[in-house]
């Protein structure tokens, strides 16, 4: 993961942007506040199912990052998967981000 996503994620984080865990994003994806769902690539198959399935009902774009231990620790946390971006503005920027370290 390239350290432009890295710092948006921390950024996203201390400005309370992000939903952390499988439960807490699904609901807010529920009730239409989450922008875009980013999951760990070592995710269980079952929990990969079902944000796979959430993200297309629901129509929210699904980025995938490398491993756990790099998501959780660019958000401060410990064993963290799959996590929710809420705002439009930092969902866009992580977009692009995502994009162009495809590229």
């Amino acid at each position: 993961m390239n350290s432009r996503i890295l710092s948006l994620l921390g950024l996203s984080r201390r400005a309370g942007k992000v939903v952390l865990g499988f439960m807490p994003t699904q609901a807010a994806v529920a009730k239409n506040k989450v922008e875009m769902i980013i999951i760990a690539r070592d995710l269980s198959a079952h929990t990969r199912e079902k944000v796979e399935r959430l993200s297309l009902r629901k129509n929210v774009p699904l980025f995938e990052v490398p491993d756990r231990l790099e998501l959780s620790k660019a958000l401060g946390c410990q064993n963290l998967a799959v996590i929710g971006i809420t705002c439009k503005q930092m969902a866009e920027a992580l977009k692009e981000s995502f994009s162009s370290a495809d590229r």
